[in-house]
């Protein structure tokens, strides 16, 4: 969140952040919401993703797909997942990233390079 504190120290004019993260860190900065206010939101971008490199073998992507799954599914896998990562679930989330890749599309940017 270094964004946070260069717009909080007037460095720069805008950022972009999650939805709360604001109140994460407005028991350090009382004044965060009066300081900087949030002027658009987005559609819901993924967060916190596994990923893996394209040129990875796709049997090996799916063995790891299906494994990170199953972990997930079991209430003791559930809690090393929590406790590790934070996470509370795994799911193919692959369209959520249409967003990003058409604002990038709009941009002109390679997601490829």
């Amino acid at each position: 969140m270094q964004w946070f504190f260069f717009i909080y120290k007037g460095k720069v004019d805008g950022g972009a952040a999650y939805d709360g993260s604001r109140a994460a860190v407005a028991k350090s900065y009382p004044d965060i919401f009066e300081k900087i206010k949030v002027i658009a939101y987005t559609k819901e971008i993924p967060n916190d993703t596994i990923s893996v490199r394209k040129e990875l073998p796709e049997n090996l992507k799916t063995k790891l797909r299906e494994g990170l799954k199953k972990i997930s599914q079991s209430p003791e896998g559930s809690k090393i997942l929590k406790n590790l990562y934070g996470i509370s679930g795994v799911m193919d989330l692959d369209g959520l990233f249409d967003p990003v890749r058409e604002a990038a599309r709009l941009l002109n940017m390679d997601l490829v390079k």
